[in-house]
């Protein structure tokens, strides 16, 4: 299983379910050192897991951390998506700027699209895998609180239902989100 944007919340919780049940975790995210603090925990549960450090609003950092994915766990069956704002402030829709609400679309759905694309290939040509989008309440309904990144949640939203739509048709591989 892979984790994106792997954290001490519904990251770790999830490494911790799906190793549980016999997966081993890759986890990616910003900081390698967080990375090697949550794979030792894991390790003590005996739940084998590794970090791969990556930014995924960076495109070649994304692409060389599946590579060595790949390299080190072979196929990855299931990828959950669950980026962090990073260091992008949430603003109302009235302090939403064009610059803000383009932070949390480049994190949320072009890193949404960059991630699906180095897995939905392999997946559909073996046909079987699952995809897991992480949202907030803002995707479904509208809030003004959540200016730029109701926008980015929406966005991705409608990516996954788009994605979810084609490859349950196509090759019955099952994304969510959650």
């Amino acid at each position: 299983m892979l984790i994106i944007g792997a954290g001490p919340g519904l990251g770790f919780s999830l490494a911790k379910t799906f190793g549980r049940n016999g997966f081993r975790i890759a986890l990616v995210s910003r900081t390698h050192e967080k990375l090697d603090q949550y794979a030792e925990q894991l390790g003590k549960m005996g739940i084998e897991a590794q970090g791969f450090a990556a930014d995924i609003t960076n495109k070649m950092q994304l692409i060389r951390a599946f590579q060595e994915i790949k390299n080190t766990f072979g196929t990855i069956d299931v990828m959950e998506f669950n980026p962090h704002s990073g260091n992008v402030t949430t603003t109302s829709v009235l302090e939403t700027t064009d610059e803000s609400a383009l932070q949390f679309f480049n994190n949320v759905v072009i890193g949404a699209i960059n991630t699906a694309r180095q897995v939905i290939p392999e997946m559909t040509e073996r046909g079987e895998g699952a995809l897991l989008f992480t949202s907030d309440l803002s995707a479904m309904s509208p809030s003004p609180m959540f200016g730029n990144s109701g926008i980015a949640m929406s966005g991705l939203r409608n990516y996954n239902t788009s994605v979810c739509f084609l490859l349950e048709y196509l090759w019955a591989i099952y994304p969510l989100v959650l």
